[in-house]
């Protein structure tokens, strides 16, 4: 994908995951919903590999655009992807 002019390479997954937050920014995304989001089988359909794979999105967008990573934890809740104005 291209964030800000930057191009950062996602696998799949990520993608997915990232295109969901997205599509919901500001808003929180359960663990339950990105597992149907991304069509995870009975072997992935842990918390931990959801965390995993958030944790290789925040790193891998860590820095693009100056601010803030734009994934934040919702305890208790999930994700959510945050939007920042100019």
């Amino acid at each position: 994908v291209t964030i800000g002019g930057f191009t950062v390479n996602l696998t799949l997954t990520e993608y997915e995951i990232l295109r969901l937050l997205v599509l919901h920014a500001d808003r929180p995304v359960t663990h339950q919903e990105i597992w149907q989001a991304i069509g995870v089988n009975e072997k992935f359909n842990d918390a931990h590999g959801v965390r995993v794979h958030i944790s290789n999105l925040r790193r891998k967008l860590n820095g693009w655009s100056g601010k803030p990573n734009p994934i934040a934890t919702e305890v208790g809740r999930g994700y959510r992807f945050q939007t920042y104005s100019n």
